[in-house]
């Protein structure tokens, strides 16, 4: 390869990648105008503390009620426990490892 096709292939690298990162960067800056108006002083959405305010109070007079409240995911816990090893199960790796793991000896006691 002579040097004027290494420049020109180095050319056209640098040129597709500005062109990249210009659309990038045009991508970026509608994204960002979608969600900020162009005014300097706006600052953003309000928040509406009516909706928390009643379980803040709630958690301000009684605590451990406010926690007791709270629903408990064990059902949960044990299906997604249950579909991991499942999912183990289905791995090369593990597939058969109860039928071919050896019979464990006890370990000799110290005396």
């Amino acid at each position: 390869m002579s040097a004027t096709e290494v420049i020109i292939r180095l050319g056209a690298v640098t040129l597709l990648t500005g062109y990249l990162l210009w659309r990038h960067h045009q991508r970026d800056v509608h994204s960002i105008s979608e969600v900020c108006p162009a005014d300097p002083n706006w600052t953003g959405p309000a928040f509406d503390a009516a909706a928390v305010t009643p379980r803040i109070q709630r958690l301000r007079q009684d605590y451990a009620a406010a926690i007791h409240g709270l629903p408990h995911d064990l059902c949960r816990r044990r299906a997604r426990l249950a579909s991991a090893r499942q999912a183990l199960g289905r791995l090369a790796d593990f597939r058969g490892a109860r039928a071919k793991a050896p019979e464990q000896e006890p370990a000799p006691q110290a005396a």
